[in-house]
């Protein structure tokens, strides 16, 4: 069994009210994409402090989120600033950030681990994806 990280006191309630709020908000491009749900999960579990502050960046279309990891060296490296650490997608845990790369997709999408499944803005508010789809994940 994976080791609980350790967060804010209260990590689990802000998130849980982030979920809500976002229950039926559909993607939008720097808003509620899937690199800003994640930016304001973390935001919300530890308590206001903006670990992805760099990745705020405007981006209205993919072409302009692309530029915009590329210029801040990635994705990869990005998270690492944060000081998120790599897990074992396998070891991911609530509130986790995980890579998937779901069947019939083009692309992999972030998003937040949330126990046997993932959750990721979609069309008409969050979707739900099966953790069997992560390729990498962090902790944070």
């Amino acid at each position: 069994m994976a080791q609980a990280p350790q967060r804010p006191r209260g990590w689990q309630r802000r998130l849980q009210a982030l979920v809500v709020a976002r229950l039926a908000q559909p993607f939008g491009w720097g808003d509620n994409d899937c690199l800003a749900f994640v930016a304001d999960a973390l935001q919300a579990m530890h308590d206001g402090r903006d670990v992805l502050a760099e990745a705020r960046q405007p981006r209205a279309n993919p072409r302009e989120a692309r530029r915009a990891l590329r210029q801040a060296g990635g994705l990869l490296a990005g998270l690492a600033r944060a000081g998120l650490e790599p897990v074992a997608p396998s070891h991911a845990v609530l509130g986790d950030v995980v890579l998937l790369r779901p069947a019939g997709r083009r692309r992999e999408l972030l998003a937040l681990c949330n126990g046997p499944d993932a959750l990721a803005p979609g069309p008409v508010g969050l979707q739900v994806l099966p953790m069997a789809a992560a390729v990498l994940a962090w902790r944070h």
